[in-house]
């Protein structure tokens, strides 16, 4: 598992991975916050759109349903993978930050 210094993470993810990192405590390997020319890139994602993975096997269930219950308020913009050994977050259309406020709020009543 290659963990990306805070300098190469696309400035409009860090929010998230700060929040699903240290605040869930969910260690992510890899995202794309999109980008207005994806080509030449590894797993981009075009302009509008954002990912993020953790592998499964050091996620709890009581992480799972935080992040179920945010992606929940979000009109199906975001979608939760299960790729059997990895998780990716996906979304199309929602503001990564918008949805780490989410993580955070939902965080907090479920402490």
């Amino acid at each position: 598992m290659v963990i990306k210094p805070p300098g190469e993470i696309d400035p409009n993810m860090r929010l998230l991975i700060d929040v699903l990192n240290n605040d869930l405590k969910i260690r992510t390997y890899e995202s794309c916050g999109g980008h207005t020319n994806p080509s030449g890139r590894i797993s981009a994602r075009p302009k509008g759109e954002f990912y993020v993975s953790f592998a499964n096997l050091v996620v709890t269930k009581e992480q799972l349903n935080l992040v179920r219950a945010a992606i929940s308020k979000h009109n199906g913009n975001i979608h939760l993978e299960d790729h059997h050994c990895y998780w990716t977050i996906s979304g199309k259309g929602v503001i990564p930050d918008e949805f780490a406020g989410t993580l955070q709020y939902m965080s907090s009543i479920h402490a």
